[in-house]
């Protein structure tokens, strides 16, 4: 795909709230398709979503990934991963947090640690220290995704439906 890599896409271009709202509906239902079917992703991140012309987003990337009892050959990349767990729909639900984070507001999770600093990342995660999610639409769902409030990604979806419906009345309310 020409326009390369969710991350890629979002280093070069601002998207209306509009789209990431579609993007991450679109990634949300992708991770619980895949579980549904007893497929955990384990490397789920802004890389691993292909931008298409149209400017929906695939997932891809599958070769680490855990396919009923057959283990992961991979993990998430550090910003993403989840600290002290082995792979599973929950750690995918954790990287799920982060990619929304990272639709949201076009920064890794900890942008600002270099990429070398996955033991303070890490050690932050295991304190419940996440980063700022002020002003973040999405911030309750993120912050689910990253206290493991969530069973599966199906009542997230749930979630995520609500607060995009409900934005879309508040956007009709104001624009009045």
């Amino acid at each position: 795909m020409r326009l390369g890599n969710l991350r890629q896409y979002l280093s070069h271009n601002t998207p209306d709230d509009q789209i990431r709202a579609r993007w991450i509906m679109m990634a949300a239902r992708a991770i619980a398709l895949i579980h549904r079917y007893g497929i955990v992703h384990a490397d789920i991140s802004t890389r691993n979503f292909l931008v298409a012309d149209d400017l929906s987003i695939k997932l891809c990337d599958f070769a680490g990934s855990a396919v009923g009892d057959v283990g992961p050959l991979v993990e998430e990349e550090d910003r993403y991963r989840m600290p002290c767990s082995s792979r599973s729909t929950m750690t995918d639900i954790f990287a799920l947090g982060c990619l929304i984070f990272e639709i949201g507001t076009g920064l890794r999770p900890f942008d600002g640690l270099g990429d070398d600093c996955f033991e303070d990342i890490r050690g932050r995660y295991l304190v419940g220290e996440f980063p700022c999610l002020d002003g973040l639409l999405y911030r309750v769902v993120v912050y689910k995704c990253w206290t493991g409030r969530y069973e599966s990604v199906d009542l997230l979806l749930c979630d995520l439906g609500v607060l995009i419906a409900g934005k879309r009345v508040f956007d009709r309310i104001i624009s009045r």
